[in-house]
C-alpha cells in the first residue's frame, strides 16, 4: 500500500477537521483536504516518508484553507461594492427623477405668471436684488417687491404638488 493511499484511510477525517478549524464550512473543508491530497500525489516522488507526507498534507490543507478565506473575503468585499453602487445609482436614479419632476413643475407654474412677475421672478432667481431688478426692468422697487410677492403666492399654489412628490416617493423609499 503506497504511503499516500495509508495516509488517507489513517489521517482523512482528522485533516478534514483540521481544515474545518479555519473554515467552519465542512464541505469546504473536504474539498480543501481532497484537494490536498490531489497535490500531494502530484509530489509523489518526492514524498518518501508518511511524516514528509503530513507534512505536506498540513501545509497544503493550512494554504488552501487560507486562500479559500481570503476569496470569500475578496467576494463579500466585492458584493458589498456592488450594492453600496447600485444603492448610490438608485439614488442618483431617483434624485434625478425628483429634481426633473420638481423643475418641470416648477417650468410650469412659472409659465403661467403674467409676463411681469415672470421677468422679476427669473432675475430675482438669478440673484438681482430688488433695486437691480428695477434698473433692468425700469420699475420702482415697491412694483418689483409687489410683484415678486404675487409670484411667490402663485409659486406657493404649485408646491402642494411638490409636497405631494417629496411624500410619495418619501414613502416608497421606505418600503
Amino acid at each position: 500500500m503506497s504511503i499516500i493511499k495509508r495516509t488517507f484511510e489513517d489521517h482523512y477525517e482528522g485533516l478534514v477537521r483540521f481544515a474545518n478549524r479555519y473554515l467552519n464550512d465542512m464541505a469546504q473543508a473536504e474539498d480543501v483536504v481532497q484537494e490536498a491530497f490531489i497535490a500531494c500525489w502530484k509530489e509523489k516522488d518526492e514524498l518518501k516518508t508518511e511524516e514528509q507526507t503530513r507534512a505536506f498534507l498540513y501545509t497544503a490543507i493550512k494554504n488552501r484553507a487560507l486562500n479559500v478565506i481570503k476569496h470569500e473575503k475578496v467576494k463579500s468585499n466585492y458584493q458589498q461594492t456592488v450594492i453600496s453602487e447600485s444603492n448610490n445609482e438608485d439614488l442618483l436614479f431617483e434624485t434625478g427623477v425628483i429634481t426633473e419632476e420638481v423643475s418641470t413643475l416648477f417650468q410650469k407654474a412659472l409659465a403661467e405668471l403674467p409676463d411681469q412677475q415672470k421677468s422679476v421672478l427669473t432675475f430675482a432667481m438669478n440673484g438681482y436684488k430688488n433695486s437691480e431688478i428695477g434698473e433692468e426692468l425700469g420699475i420702482s422697487v415697491n412694483t418689483v417687491k409687489f410683484h415678486k410677492t404675487n409670484a411667490y403666492e402663485a409659486i406657493r399654489k404649485w408646491a402642494k404638488y411638490f409636497f405631494v412628490i417629496f411624500i410619495l416617493l418619501f414613502i416608497r423609499g421606505l418600503r
